[in-house]
């Protein structure tokens, strides 16, 4: 019996993008983004930032950011900064998390700013990430 390789074209990660990211369901598309943040592929990386851009759901913008800081790519800090400046607040926790996950200047930019958010959660979670980025420079 042999199995498919990660790399062929309808592996378990394309059917996640594919198909549960976007599914009408909005439990089964926060499962599949905590999943794809879970498993570390960097195909999610851009389905994941469209996430962002286009759900009204607080819980999959919530799973869709955690996710991103996962998968730690740079890609993501322009939609991680937006979503830190504007999301609902438990996504503006998360967005400082990832973008403490990511680092470099434009993430630190983002947490400099939220330093001075009106919420005291924001702006411990974005001083702290920013010693996470320091700790790692």
């Amino acid at each position: 019996m042999t199995t498919a390789s990660p790399t062929e074209g309808n592996d378990f990660v394309d059917t996640l993008i594919r198909f549960s990211l976007n599914h009408p369901v909005p439990e089964v598309a926060q499962f599949a983004a905590e999943t794809l943040g879970k498993i570390g592929d960097r195909r999610a990386v851009e389905p994941l930032i469209g996430v962002l851009e286009g759900t009204p759901e607080p819980g999959l913008a919530e799973a869709a950011t955690e996710a991103l800081g996962r998968l730690r790519d740079v890609r993501a800090v322009p939609i991680l900064s937006r979503m830190l400046e504007r999301g609902a607040l438990v996504v503006r926790v998360r967005a400082a998390r990832a973008l403490g996950e990511i680092c470099g200047d434009e993430a630190v930019r983002a947490l400099l700013a939220a330093r001075t958010d009106q919420n005291r959660v924001v702006r411990d979670a974005a001083q702290e990430a920013l010693q996470r980025c320091m700790a790692g420079s």
